[in-house]
């Protein structure tokens, strides 16, 4: 979807992809001039150019749904919500990769979003992560029960109505999109006509 709105005449695309602004503590500290730089000026005051930005984290993230409806209430936004189970095989494949690259990774990202810490501790993952999905389920399932947080969640993106429930208090209905991923992909132009 980023591809093709950027494609839009009339639609410019940030500079990057998943800014996180209003998810990660640490660039959202740093105020509104962070964000902005990401975006596109307007050329002249009757442009009638729009632009958006892709950060999937949003939704996982509780405080971004505020933050967005204070920063723009009349934000639209648009939830692409995949096959959780689908999304979630996909998500450990790719932590996988990351982790056999570089054990800290994940470390290092949520530094990188969270500086002061204030996103809380997350409970390391065994040496073992990567070798078998089902265990790795598991291992995050008894975290999930300690009530503790997993580093490189697998399931917890997956609770859409939970993460969707802070966005539908905040913002109205006609604002909100909500697609699955695949009908986007079966039928993009529809969705995008949406």
């Amino acid at each position: 979807m980023f591809r093709h709105l950027a494609r839009h005449p009339q639609i410019v695309a940030p500079d990057t992809k998943e800014i996180d602004f209003f998810s990660c503590p640490s660039r959202f500290a740093r105020g509104l001039a962070i964000n902005h730089s990401h975006f596109p000026r307007r050329r002249r005051a009757g442009d009638d150019v729009r632009t958006f930005e892709a950060s999937p984290d949003y939704l996982a993230s509780e405080p971004a749904a505020a933050r967005i409806c204070d920063y723009r209430p009349d934000m639209r936004l648009v939830a692409l919500l995949r096959d959780p189970v689908e999304r979630a095989y996909s998500a450990w494949r790719m932590y996988r990769d990351y982790h056999r690259a570089d054990p800290d990774w994940f470390d290092q990202w949520e530094r990188r979003c969270d500086g002061d810490g204030s996103i809380g501790a997350f409970e390391r993952r065994p040496a073992t992560f990567g070798r078998d999905f089902v265990a790795d389920l598991h291992d995050e399932l008894a975290a999930r029960r300690s009530g503790a947080t997993i580093e490189m969640p697998v399931i917890h993106h997956g609770f859409y109505r939970d993460q969707l429930e802070p966005y539908v208090a905040l913002f109205p209905r006609e604002q909100l999109l909500v697609e699955r991923s695949e009908d986007y992909l079966a039928d993009p132009v529809a969705v995008l006509r949406r």
